[in-house]
């Protein structure tokens, strides 16, 4: 039998394994996979939230083992979110690059259009 304990521990591991399935996913630019995590990822903090606040002195009864296990993995999962951050703030800083040049490319294509009408 799954005690309300336990539970919280594998709600913490459920959410480390998209977290990392996350960070493989940007790492490898995968966004639409990234999003699709993101969005499972959320349910799974979500329900830490829930089985914490519906088991209010369940935190205390955690064994020692089980909190340094829940504190490791929350340390984990702030590294990999730090890391994913980093990696949308380069994806979009490229894309921003790429939107930057495609209007500077459209502006001299007009230039360029509006001398060769100049000329006809």
């Amino acid at each position: 039998m799954q005690t309300p304990c336990n539970s919280l521990l594998e709600a913490f591991r459920d959410a480390l394994s998209l977290n990392r399935e996350m960070l493989e996913s940007a790492h490898a630019q995968q966004w639409e996979r990234l999003i699709q995590l993101e969005d499972d990822y959320v349910r799974s903090i979500q329900h830490i939230r829930r089985l914490e606040e519906s088991g209010a002195g369940v935190i205390k009864e955690v064994s020692s083992e089980s909190e340094n296990e829940c504190r490791e993995i929350l340390q984990q999962l702030l590294a990999n979110s730090h890391t994913i951050q980093q990696l949308l703030d380069a994806r979009q800083q490229e894309l921003g690059k790429l939107m930057s040049d495609a209007g500077s490319r459209r502006r001299l294509e007009n230039t360029y259009a509006s001398i060769d009408r100049l000329r006809s």
